[in-house]
């Protein structure tokens, strides 16, 4: 397949509305799509937003991302389809499952070499009980859930059964 770029984007985006028009007639999207364009987000795929514009992220490009790409697609043109409003709920994934925005196993396997494009400015690490260091995973910002954390009997978070003591992010930005 080609590689990603601003015009497939465009194909991808005006193909797809149009077979979505046929499920869906457009005089029943709450929110009318309009365009596409480009994000700098450092954590989603793709957001829509109230004026019917589907962002992007700018990582796509110059990828072969093409499953992932269109599963975000889809993901978008529903949240358009049934309004923002739903999020991610009931009515939200009976639309995604009408517009086939699924990510099937291709689309996964491009979403972790997508997810290897972005960069972080942290590790999140946690001390278990036992003073292991387990290293959870790479992050854009420091989260009060874990600097505030506190371990007690009422409040633990758990590591694979194992009570976690503490958490430390270490800067590799």
């Amino acid at each position: 397949m080609s590689i990603i770029n601003q015009s497939v984007i465009t194909n991808y985006f005006d193909l797809i509305e149009q077979e979505l028009y046929a499920l869906v007639p457009s005089k029943d999207w709450v929110i009318k799509p309009k365009s596409w364009r480009l994000s700098q987000a450092k954590t989603k795929y793709g957001m829509a937003d109230a004026e019917g514009v589907i962002h992007i992220n700018h990582n796509f490009l110059r990828t072969h991302f093409h499953q992932l790409l269109n599963a975000v697609l889809r993901h978008e043109f529903a949240h358009l389809c049934i309004g923002l409003q739903h999020g991610h709920n009931k009515r939200f994934k009976q639309c995604e499952r009408l517009f086939d925005a699924r990510f099937n196993v291709t689309a996964k396997q491009q979403a972790r070499e997508f997810g290897k494009l972005i960069s972080y400015k942290y590790l999140l690490q946690a001390e278990l009980i036992s003073g292991e260091m387990i290293t959870l995973k790479k992050v854009h910002r420091r989260h009060r859930n874990y600097l505030n954390y506190q371990y007690s009997r009422y409040k633990t978070y758990f590591y694979r059964h194992q009570p976690i003591k503490r958490f430390k992010y270490i800067n590799i930005a």
